[in-house]
């Protein structure tokens, strides 16, 4: 009895130490996690469904898989030969009439495919317009009927690269910011649920998702994303793409595309010094680079004054230069970088900053990141509405002036000339103008552009308070582009930055 218990106990345990093995032989699953659309989610036809999604594996991710009702519409290969620990990325399918099954399969560095990981969605025939949701609480209508909603729709349309043009060389694990500047080309405004997303290619960031500014249709803004290079040299690059609340792409696609250059070339390229120096002239600055390099055959040095259309000297490998400049720097204490190659086609770079302040200095603090106009003290005055504010500006330059901003409280604003003069009537006694109780109607400049446009009238309704006058600041931001920045400070003292060329979407940004 004795004997069968430890033969029984002795089974047992090979048993369990083979099924052991088997499991530690076993390859792995990768794990996949759908981050949007939310199952359930609705689309147009001919809408881009945006499928983001996140596939991890220890021994590496080689591809994923989209399929759409049991049939694989998109396969992408991990950017990294090898696989990669954890592979995030957006697949996108062109929505087609019905109730559809989206699902998500990825494969190890084994073979090994995960579960699939799924989503329903609904998609509407495009002859089928949804009916729109009123969200504008009751008010009193001025004169005119609130505007009906009506559908509308998303598009962008590429501006310019801010920021490091398509090229730059920048240093393995240096830290940079991309910014695109791009138009709302559509007739939706963008806001709440709107992002930035990637695509394809390398991130060169964790953040593959960031919140897209709000702009009104016509507006223009600017999409920055914090990056960090890549260790390993040689031209990296990824693909941005907008997306709105229900998950659709849409417009154009932005790219980010840098040169990381070898940390020790096979030539023994290298910079063994660069330095910069600036000195005051009366008609600008005198700059003096010295140059010290070994291996390069060529060597140039890119200012930081202009991003857009920057300033380029072509110099030898060693000495010592001098270079006067008249333009201005529209960035303060901007990077002086020298870019040494030798005849193979290899580079390196360095980059040091000049002390270079602006011209002039905001009126305001914190500083906005580039360098501003003058700045003009000027009369003012500023009355309350049902859903925004009036201010009137006597002067908004040394040659401009007797404007009116219209700020919504959606964060909208438009400027209209002041056609406003005295002799012309303050207010007008017509039964449709005439306040409620409690309110009041404007006058003077307000109230005429108030009275004679409808529009403006519906969406900002009855003044709250009379107007009242106060001394501001008007300044614009020196840009290389288009959208036009300025700053304006209010009645209560708070400063707001107003982006677009005569409309476009305002934020306060202090005190």
């Amino acid at each position: 009895m004795i004997q069968r218990s430890i033969l029984t106990a002795t089974l047992l345990a090979l048993g369990a130490t083979m099924l052991l093995a088997c499991n530690l032989l076993s390859p792995s699953k990768p794990s996949v996690v759908i981050a949007s659309p939310p199952s359930g989610s609705s689309f147009r036809e001919g809408e881009a469904v945006a499928v983001q999604s996140t596939a991890t594996d220890a021994a590496g991710v080689t591809r994923v898989e989209l399929s759409v009702d049991g049939t694989a519409v998109r396969i992408d290969p991990s950017p990294m030969p090898p696989g990669q620990p954890s592979f995030t990325l957006i697949q996108t399918w062109q929505a087609k009439a019905g109730t559809h099954t989206l699902s998500v399969r990825a494969y190890n560095a084994a073979g090994v495919a995960s579960d699939p990981v799924s989503i329903s969605i609904t998609v509407a025939p495009a002859s089928q317009v949804p009916t729109p949701i009123a969200t504008l609480a009751a008010r009193p209508s001025p004169s005119a009927p609130a505007p009906t909603a009506s559908a509308c729709t998303d598009h962008s349309t590429f501006v310019t690269d801010v920021t490091i043009p398509d090229g730059t060389p920048i240093n393995p694990g240096q830290s940079f910011n991309k910014t695109w500047r791009v138009k709302n080309s559509g007739t939706c405004a963008w806001g709440a649920g709107y992002q930035l997303v990637f695509l394809s290619g390398e991130a060169l960031t964790s953040a593959t998702v960031v919140a897209a500014p709000s702009a009104a249709p016509g507006a223009t803004v600017e999409l920055q994303v914090a990056m960090v290079a890549p260790t390993t040299p040689g031209v990296h690059a990824g693909t941005w793409q907008l997306r709105n609340p229900s998950g659709a792409l849409f417009g154009t696609k932005v790219t980010v595309k840098i040169n990381v250059p070898g940390a020790s070339p096979p030539s023994g390229l290298a910079i063994q010094n660069f330095t910069a120096d600036i000195q005051n002239l009366a008609t600008g600055k005198r700059l003096t680079f010295t140059v010290q390099t070994t291996g390069a055959t060529t060597a140039r040095i890119i200012s930081g004054t202009s991003q857009r259309f920057p300033i380029t000297w072509q110099v030898q490998p060693n000495g010592t230069f001098t270079f006067d400049v008249v333009e201005d720097t529209f960035y303060p204490n901007p990077l002086m970088t020298l870019i040494a190659s030798d005849d193979k086609g290899n580079q390196v770079t360095k980059a040091v900053p000049v002390v270079w302040q602006c011209k002039y200095a905001y009126f305001f603090t914190p500083v906005p990141a580039g360098c501003p106009e003058p700045s003009v003290s000027t009369a003012a005055a500023e009355q309350r509405f049902q859903f925004g504010r009036m201010v009137w500006v006597n002067q908004t330059s040394a040659t401009a002036g007797k404007v009116i901003v219209v700020l919504y409280n959606d964060n909208k604003w438009e400027q209209y000339d002041d056609t406003w003069s005295e002799g012309m009537p303050e207010s007008s006694s017509e039964p449709q103008f005439q306040a409620p109780a409690g309110y009041y109607q404007p006058v003077r400049g307000f109230g005429k552009l108030w009275r004679e446009n409808s529009t403006v009238r519906t969406k900002i309704g009855w003044g709250t308070a009379p107007e009242e006058g106060f001394d501001t600041v008007w300044q614009y931001r020196k840009t290389e582009s288009l959208p036009t920045i300025a700053y304006v400070r209010e009645m209560d003292g708070q400063v707001v930055e107003l982006m677009g060329q005569g409309t476009g979407t305002w934020k306060h940004v202090a005190p």
